[in-house]
């Protein structure tokens, strides 16, 4: 029996590259005692490419027999890791909620991905009420060896957290004729670090040094912003000078964060907050 594979002719043409093509471990066989040949077939990747196994023998047309379409499909296994409920007073619950895994298949199906439990399902964290990037990255080397089981590395934990918002940076950058100025732009406060990372004003003979009284002060109309003032030291009327200020505000929220370290942290307390339901 001689054999090939046949790419459908839909398939995205990522998948059939030379690397990226379904291959056979053998291009011919010969039958058993019972008129069976088999073959190995290796299927790229690449999930929703579809293929068939064509088959002849020397004596047959051209044209092979086919066997039905094959189609790719990818196997993601998870485990459910739980943040611990806040102390009281509150009784905010960090589970996951009971259709998370259900929705997530729904989501999934479209690009050809399972999802499955891994060997190891479920975990819990100590509760934290926020997590910045740092923090983030400091919980995702912790619970990442804690997690690996047989299904790994095709293994993804889900991690129900409280919040995280979202943190950016900005250099605001200009001048002042007085000793005291003020960043004429209200800021998103960044509550979780200090909002001044540098503050400095350019000397006369062009170096920077740092500007004294660095004050973070909140906008009386909404709590939720601040301006940064600062002074020149030594500062002499009638002149102007060039300052820098480069600080941290709140870019936004968010409901989650993916990457290549296998951990999607899903903010259940801020969801749950806006919304119990």
């Amino acid at each position: 029996m001689r054999f090939n594979v046949i790419p459908n002719p839909g398939n995205e043409p990522d998948t059939v590259s030379a690397t990226a093509d379904a291959t056979l471990d053998h291009a011919a066989a010969t039958t058993d005692a019972n008129g069976v040949a088999r073959v190995t077939i290796t299927l790229p990747w690449y999930g929703g490419s579809r293929w068939k196994v064509g088959g002849r023998t020397d004596s047959m047309p051209l044209a092979p027999g086919l066997r039905g379409e094959l189609t790719v499909w990818r196997k993601v296994f998870y485990q459910r890791t739980e943040m611990d409920a806040p102390p009281a007073p509150t009784t905010l619950s960090l589970a996951a909620p009971a259709d998370m895994i259900s929705a997530l298949m729904g989501a999934f199906d479209p690009v050809f991905i399972k999802l499955a439990p891994g060997v190891k399902e479920h975990d819990t964290t100590p509760y934290q009420e926020h997590l910045t990037a740092a923090q983030r990255s400091t919980l995702e080397s912790t619970l990442r060896p804690a997690a690996v089981d047989a299904r790994s590395p095709f293994k993804m934990n889900i991690v129900t957290i409280d919040k995280a918002d979202i943190v950016a940076e900005q250099t605001w950058a200009g001048t002042t004729s007085a000793a005291v100025f003020v960043v004429p732009t209200w800021i998103a406060l960044w509550a979780y670090e200090p909002t001044v990372i540098t503050a400095q004003y350019q000397k006369a003979d062009g170096t920077w040094g740092n500007l004294i009284n660095v004050q973070v002060n909140a906008n009386p109309a909404d709590a939720s912003q601040v301006s940064v003032q600062g002074e020149v030291p030594g500062f002499t009327a009638p002149s102007t000078v060039n300052v820098s200020v480069r600080y941290r505000y709140q870019r936004g929220t968010a409901g989650g964060w993916g990457g290549t370290t296998g951990t999607l942290f899903m903010c259940i307390g801020r969801q749950r907050r806006a919304d119990a339901a």
